[in-house]
């Protein structure tokens, strides 16, 4: 039963999500497999918005907004319930994982000004589409071979260096050079490695 139940949700449900949730909204590169649970979604509407490449296998949710880009290497895994949300620009390198529940955001997701957000909360009330002019946003770089843990959050602005761990629950709200692991709210620097 567990077979079957496996083989409706990664097989045909990876064919579904990339034919009716991912295809028309991504560009998704060759022997790339999609969950059922794959999403992607960008304002514009155009498919160049969301590229990932080849090789990867995703369960996570890809969201843009207004003019925001996110482009994903080859050999990247992104577990499920995972969110990268992009107003301006999130870039992940190649041979990178990310674990469940991961969010990473380049932007504050809502206006600092508490007038702004009470505008912003009354047009969603009203089911009307969010402007988003006042929301402070800034890149998001992942390098490659980066490896980030469950529950983690990386906040706009913020680059992480090649080869870097990103442990389990950590808040990523500074850099985080190549070869090290970062640990904590707000994360730091615990060790580095050797980079052969």
């Amino acid at each position: 039963m567990a077979f079957f139940i496996n083989f409706l949700v990664n097989t045909l449900g990876g064919w579904f999500a990339r034919y009716f949730f991912v295809g028309r909204k991504a560009i998704i590169g060759k022997k790339t497999r999609l969950n059922l649970f794959s999403y992607a979604h960008n304002d514009s509407n155009d498919p160049q918005k969301i590229t990932v490449g080849d090789h990867c296998l995703m369960f996570g949710q890809l969201i843009t907004e207004k003019n925001g880009t996110i482009k994903i290497g080859n050999y990247v895994e992104i577990e499920p319930r995972s969110i990268l949300r992009a107003m301006e620009r999130i870039e992940i390198g190649d041979y990178c994982k990310i674990a469940e529940m991961v969010y990473i955001h380049d932007n504050n997701s809502h206006p600092v000004d508490h007038i702004e957000r009470r505008k912003e909360l009354i047009q969603a009330i009203k089911g009307n589409k969010l402007e988003r002019n006042n929301v402070v946003h800034a890149p998001v770089i992942i390098e490659d071979d980066v490896f980030i843990g469950r529950r983690v959050m990386i906040y706009k602005g913020v680059t992480i260096g090649r080869g870097a761990i990103i442990a389990a629950g950590s808040v990523v709200t500074k850099n985080v050079p190549p070869y090290s692991l970062a640990a904590g709210n707000p994360a730091k620097i615990v060790k580095s490695y050797n980079q052969n």
